[in-house]
C-alpha cells in the first residue's frame, strides 16, 4: 500500500500521469534537453523538501541529479544526501557553457531552479573526512627577496576577466598603477550579449587605453543549422562597431568548445577542430583576430586525485579535476589543436596557460618550429615552469618572440609582483601559496622581458600598440 501511494504522490508532483498519459511540459523538457532522463530513478541517498528528486549515477565520481519542486513559482531548492560529510558539485543548463560550482561542509546545499521549473547538477561523491592537515614542507633556508613594486617595463595582461571577476573595474587601476600595468586586455567569456558590450564599451571609454575587449563567440546554438555563418557575422559586427582586439578565452577541454567534462550533451559534442565550425577560424584569419584558445588541461588535472588531494604538488582542485571522465585525452586535444594551424596556417592561436604544455618543454619548442602563427601565455602555470628554471629560461630566451604575459582572472598586487620577481631576478623559493611548491627566478633578459611584458601583445594587436604609444610615447617596441 505504502508503495502505491508513493508512486502516485511521485506522479502528482511531476504532472505525468494524465488522464490522456501524456507528459507535464516540464518531463517533456527534461526529455528533450536531457535525452537520457529514462536512466535517472529516485535513489533514497537524496532529497529537497517535497520536490521529487532524480538520480543517474556516473562511474564512481558522483550523480546528475534532477529536481522537480512541486511549486511552479519556485527558485531554489535544498538538496540533501544521507550522511554526507560535504556537497561539492556544479549547477548546469542544458545547452549552456555556464556552470556554478559549489561546495559546502555538511550534508545539503542551497541551489537554485531554472526558470522552466527543474534543476539539473552534478552531486561528487563526498571525499571522506579529512583528517587533520599536517604542514606542508617547510624550507630551513633562509632567503632575503628582491624587492620588486613595479614592473621593469609596461606590462600588457592578455588574460583577464574584469568584468566577471572584480565588483568594479575602475578600482582595478589602482592595482594596475601600482604593479606597472599599462593595459588588461578582457576576456568577457561565452556570454557577450548587448548589455556585456554596453558594460565593455563604457569602461574602454571611461579609461581609454587601459582596457580592450577581446570578442567572444557564443556557443550555445552550435548544433543548429547556420550556426557558423551567424557567428561570423556577429563577430564582423563586433570588429566594426566595437573594435574587438580579438577573440577572448575559447574552451575545449576534450569535451567539446564550452562543453563540460560532467555535463553530458544530448546533441554530442562539436570540439574545435570540427567542421562545422571551421568558417569560424578562417574568419578570425581572415579579419586578422587573434584567438585566446584554452585547449586541454594540465597532465595533473588528469591524474587520479586520492583520499588526500594535497598529498603531491602539482594537486588539483576537484573542480578542475578530469579524472575518471570520458574527455579526450590532452594527448587528442593537441593533435586537434594543430590540425587547426595545418589547416589555416594564418591563423594566430595564444595557447592559454603555456598551451597546456608547461611539462613538456620540448614539445612546447616542436610545436613553436612546426607552427609560426602559435604563441603562448604564462598565466598560472609559474608553478610548474619555476620548478625547472633552467629549461624555462633556456625556451623563453629561444622563443622570446612567441610568449606573452598573461594571468587569468584578475590578480592582487603582491600575485603581480611576486610575477615580476619570477621573470625578473634570479631568486630562490619564491613562495605564491602554501599549498604550492615556492619556485626559483629566470632573471630574463632585458630584451626578452620587453617582448613578453608589452612587445609580442602590441605586435599582434594593433589596438594594444596605440594604446601602449598613447600612454607612453617614447616607448621602443622591439
Amino acid at each position: 500500500m505504502k508503495h502505491i501511494i508513493s508512486t502516485i504522490l511521485i506522479h502528482t508532483l511531476l504532472g505525468l500521469a494524465t488522464s490522456t498519459g501524456t507528459a507535464s511540459p516540464v518531463e517533456a523538457d527534461i526529455r528533450q534537453r536531457l535525452g537520457n532522463y529514462e536512466e535517472y530513478q529516485i535513489n533514497g541517498k537524496f532529497s529537497a523538501g517535497d520536490a521529487v528528486v532524480k538520480a543517474r549515477a556516473f562511474r564512481e565520481l558522483g550523480w546528475h541529479i534532477v529536481v522537480i519542486p512541486r511549486g511552479t513559482d519556485a527558485k531554489g531548492v535544498t538538496l540533501m544526501m544521507k550522511d554526507a560529510p560535504s556537497m561539492e558539485g556544479y549547477t548546469f543548463t542544458p545547452e549552456q557553457p555556464q556552470y556554478r560550482y559549489w561546495r559546502k561542509m555538511g550534508d545539503s546545499v542551497e541551489l537554485s531552479i531554472m526558470p522552466e521549473g527543474w534543476g539539473w547538477y552534478f552531486l561528487r561523491t563526498p571525499l571522506p573526512p579529512a583528517s587533520a592537515r599536517k604542514p606542508g614542507p617547510k624550507h630551513m633556508i633562509t632567503t632575503r627577496p628582491t624587492g620588486i613594486k613595479k614592473a621593469r617595463y609596461p606590462v600588457v595582461d592578455v588574460h583577464t576577466h574584469v568584468q566577471l571577476s572584480f565588483p568594479s573595474p575602475a578600482l582595478y587601476l589602482k592595482i594596475m598603477d601600482q604593479a606597472g600595468v599599462a593595459v588588461l586586455v578582457d576576456s568577457p567569456l561565452a556570454t557577450f550579449n548587448q548589455p556585456t558590450k554596453d558594460n565593455h564599451l563604457k569602461l574602454e571609454k571611461a579609461h581609454p587605453d587601459r582596457f580592450i575587449t577581446f570578442g567572444t563567440i557564443d556557443f550555445s546554438d552550435r548544433h543548429e543549422e547556420g550556426f557558423a555563418e551567424a557567428a561570423v557575422a556577429k563577430l564582423e559586427s563586433e570588429v566594426n562597431t566595437m573594435g574587438i582586439a580579438g577573440i577572448g578565452e575559447t574552451h575545449d577541454k576534450g569535451a567539446g568548445v564550452y562543453g563540460h567534462a560532467l555535463r553530458p550533451d544530448a546533441r554530442g559534442r562539436v570540439h574545435v577542430n570540427d567542421r562545422r565550425i571551421m568558417p569560424l577560424w578562417r574568419a578570425a584569419a581572415r579579419l586578422k583576430l587573434p584567438i585566446l584558445f584554452h585547449i586541454a588541461e594540465p597532465i595533473g588535472n588528469y591524474a587520479a586525485i586520492g583520499e588526500n588531494p594535497r598529498e603531491r604538488w602539482g594537486y588539483v582542485s576537484r573542480k578542475y579535476s578530469l579524472w575518471g571522465t570520458s574527455v579526450l585525452s590532452r594527448d587528442e586535444m593537441m593533435l586537434r589543436r594543430n590540425s587547426l594551424m595545418d589547416k589555416i596556417p594564418d591563423l594566430v592561436i595564444i595557447g592559454a596557460h603555456m598551451g597546456s604544455l608547461e611539462d613538456d618543454l620540448q614539445r612546447l619548442a616542436d610545436t613553436f618550429d612546426k607552427y609560426p602563427n602559435f604563441y603562448v601565455e604564462i598565466g598560472q602555470r609559474h608553478y610548474t615552469l619555476g620548478q625547472q628554471p633552467n629549461a624555462t629560461r633556456k625556451l623563453f630566451i629561444r622563443y622570446q618572440d612567441r610568449i606573452l604575459f598573461g594571468q587569468d582572472g584578475v590578480q592582487t598586487l603582491d600575485h603581480y609582483r611576486k610575477h615580476f620577481r619570477f621573470l625578473e631576478t634570479d631568486d630562490d623559493l619564491i613562495s605564491f601559496s602554501s599549498h604550492r611548491p615556492p619556485v626559483h627566478g629566470l632573471r630574463l633578459p632585458d630584451e626578452v622581458l620587453r617582448k613578453i611584458y608589452y612587445g609580442n601583445a602590441a605586435k599582434l594587436m594593433p589596438k594594444v600598440k596605440k594604446a601602449l604609444q598613447n600612454q607612453y610615447p617614447d616607448l621602443e617596441f622591439p
